[in-house]
């Protein structure tokens, strides 16, 4: 089921999946799973649909785990409204985990963030209350993102379908949002949350000495896995899922 949560820069399109045993006793579900990718993974094509969501990847994800899984789309993706901006993406993922809370009523959230959300997905942890647990794929371990200028990201954004503002001074003062959400800066106030760190060992928009020198910098607070052969795209690795689900049974046992 695909809903709509408002968000800062207009509704947001979320899939909502819940194939964990208390859907079959009409309970709610004790804790979710809020998923977001970002970016498309394919350039925007007219007329050709594509699976935003990888629906078929969160019902596997929600069946494994025994949680509720949420697919946010973020503002400007497909067809969530308004445009991107660094601080706006990290807004739209606590507005779902506010609505995951206080609506459906969830007591316990985990952020699952990939590629260039990785970055707002760890600040929004260390913001939620009842965030318990983050997990980052393909991880960008420094701002500005894969060393990109602001003008860069927006060209690179738009070519791939997500809206972007129009007014050069806006993308501009990116910069200064991308500050905010520094990893250096987020990951050492997550505190006592749980970090799962996933990484390919053939990605090359991400060197894994970048994110070690990262983990070490924030005295190690993540637990970091490399994937073999893994390139710099994991949305639809069955490892992922896999890591995904071991190390979720092993925090709430």
């Amino acid at each position: 089921m695909v809903i709509e949560v408002p968000g800062s820069g207009g509704a947001l399109s979320v899939l909502v999946i819940d194939e964990s045993r208390t859907k079959a006793s009409s309970q709610v579900a004790e804790r979710a799973l809020l998923v977001t990718y970002g970016v498309p993974s394919a350039p925007k094509v007219t007329g050709v649909d594509v699976d935003l969501f990888l629906e078929e990847y969160a019902r596997r994800l929600s069946s494994a785990s025994n949680a509720l899984v949420a697919v946010l789309l973020p503002s400007g993706v497909g067809t969530s409204k308004g445009t991107f901006s660094p601080l706006r993406w990290k807004q739209d993922i606590l507005k779902v985990v506010e609505y995951l809370t206080e609506t459906v009523g969830i007591a316990a959230v985990f952020l699952v963030g990939f590629e260039m959300i990785t970055l707002q997905t760890l600040a929004a942890a260390a913001e939620a209350p009842k965030v318990v647990g983050v997990v980052t794929v393909s991880t960008v371990p420094s701002v500005p993102p894969y060393g990109l200028n602001s003008y860069e990201i927006a060209d690179q954004l738009e070519a791939f379908g997500v809206g972007v503002p129009s007014a050069v001074e806006t993308i501009k003062g990116w910069e200064n949002e991308y500050l905010a959400i520094d990893p250096a800066k987020t990951a050492p106030r997550l505190g006592q949350i749980p970090w799962l760190v996933i990484h390919g060992a053939d990605d090359r928009a991400v060197p894994e000495e970048a994110l070690r020198q990262l983990l070490e910098d924030v005295d190690g607070i993540g637990e970091l896995h490399v994937l073999n052969a893994g390139g710099e795209s994991l949305r639809a690795d069955p490892r992922v899922l896999a890591l995904l689900v071991g190390w979720l049974a092993r925090i709430v046992s």
